[in-house]
């Protein structure tokens, strides 16, 4: 990629600001040598420092092509420096020294000897060579999406593979912090899904995700779109992919059902794997031993999953309480007038050691005219002043809706169960919402010391 704001003339390096050609020096480097191409944003060199004998490669930063005035844009430098600088790991570049010099931006960094991840994957390597790669750039990926910090420009040019064939990410500039809108996750969800595409080449079929990438700059317009994705969740399931597939390749033909625990657990932490396809194609890998045993252990391990942290810790268990009353009312409501007699009926039947036939009409009558909880609490406050009251009905509440879409779902609930996991993760990156869920607790306000 050229760009308009760099050349070298007789050997200098020469950066465009507001339209005047300025010479770049390295007073505290020499052996100045341009690395890569320079880029949109900028260019990197490498040089030795004259005082500490060590190896930098040193970026400096080029005005944009449609830049305005032909400056640098001062806050880019910053927040990529900044963001850097906080991921103190192994696998992401590590930053030495920032300075401004004659309106040059500069900034030296840790310099890889070794060859792009485009570059490596030209050649031949086998499906676990290519699978440890992969697990080593996701693995550094979810510690900058932790951290609330998206990439924007993950492609195989911005992963360095050194002499020991580990990975390291560079060139965060054209990345910004989740919060700043919706354009850099876009990009960060395509480009994560195109490494694993490019990575595993013909070992890779893009069914086993329920995520597809279309074209990164139209309109979103399909609601499996891989954009539509949360960045942290989209690595996490590729994560899960992972190690999914070195499960498989490590032990030939599934027989033991322990195994089986942890290809299930994978699929249920992979919110974005597709379980059918999966399904599909474990006769190719499994025993009929396992594949009979599939559907009751996944359902047995997703419980697991979605509730494991709740068992033995009561402020996660008052959170889930609301979490998942709030997830099962947007299903149900979606359904509701689809529902027959004979779904309420077979949920007053499993409900009435529980609830008496009259509570259990009066609890279905409130639920069909609320819109969804939140309406439903407010209808609660107005007609209970005792909060303990409210606390035991939304408790019953939840227990019925959960029967209620089970019978209504039947086989397929497996699959709503699933997608219900996946709306409540989504919901806990959604700050605001998510404390309004679990603030219409009171119990978790009271041990939290939340006021009303």
């Amino acid at each position: 990629m050229s760009n308009p704001n760099f050349k070298l003339d007789n050997g200098e390096i020469k950066i465009k600001i507001k339209n005047k050609w300025t010479t770049v020096n390295f007073n505290e480097y020499e052996n100045i040598e341009i690395v890569g191409d320079p880029g949109a944003n900028g260019v990197v060199v490498k040089g030795i420092h004259k005082i500490t004998g060590r190896v930098d490669a040193i970026k400096i930063w080029l005005p944009r092509k449609d830049a305005e005035n032909g400056e640098v844009r001062e806050s880019q430098y910053y927040a990529e420096i900044q963001k850097i600088a906080q991921l103190n790991h192994p696998n992401i570049v590590k930053i030495y020294n920032a300075w401004i010099e004659n309106a040059c931006y500069f900034c030296s960094m840790e310099y890889i000897d070794g060859c792009t991840l485009k570059t490596w994957i030209s050649s031949p390597r086998s499906k676990w060579k290519r699978l440890d790669i992969l697990n080593k750039i996701f693995m550094a990926i979810k510690v900058y999406q932790d951290k609330g910090i998206i990439h924007g420009d993950i492609h195989t040019n911005n992963i360095l593979i050194d002499k020991a064939q580990e990975i390291h990410i560079i060139d965060f500039g054209t990345s910004v912090t989740s919060k700043y809108g919706d354009q850099s996750n876009y990009r960060e969800n395509y480009l994560m899904y195109e490494l694993v595409e490019k990575v595993m080449g013909d070992d890779f079929s893009g069914e086993v995700f329920l995520l597809k990438k279309y074209f990164l700059n139209d309109q979103i317009q399909n609601k499996n779109d891989v954009r539509n994705a949360i960045p942290s969740l989209v690595s996490s399931t590729i994560l899960e992919y992972i190690k999914l597939e070195m499960i498989k390749l490590q032990m030939g033909k599934l027989t033991d059902l322990n195994d089986l625990f942890e290809i299930c657990e994978c699929i249920a932490k992979g919110l974005y794997i597709n379980m059918d396809f999966v399904y599909k194609n474990m006769a190719t890998w499994c025993s009929q031993d396992a594949i009979d045993a599939f559907p009751q252990m996944f359902y047995e391990t997703l419980e697991d999953v979605i509730y494991g942290e709740a068992q033995n810790n009561d402020n996660e268990a008052e959170k889930m309480r609301y979490l998942s009353l709030y997830v099962y009312y947007m299903y149900y409501k979606s359904i509701q007038t689809r529902i027959d007699a004979s779904v309420y009926d077979k949920t007053y039947e499993k409900m009435r050691y529980l609830i008496g036939k009259k509570e259990y009409d009066a609890y279905i009558k409130i639920i069909n005219q609320e819109i969804d909880l939140f309406d439903l609490h407010r209808h609660l406050q107005d007609k209970y002043d005792d909060e303990d009251e409210i606390y035991k009905i939304e408790g019953d509440i939840r227990a019925i809706l959960e029967s209620l879409l089970s019978h209504f779902y039947n086989g397929y609930y497996l699959h709503i169960l699933r997608s219900e996991y996946l709306e409540i993760q989504q919901i806990k990156m959604d700050e605001s919402l998510y404390n309004k869920i679990v603030n219409l607790s009171h119990i978790y306000r009271f041990n939290n010391g939340i006021k009303d």
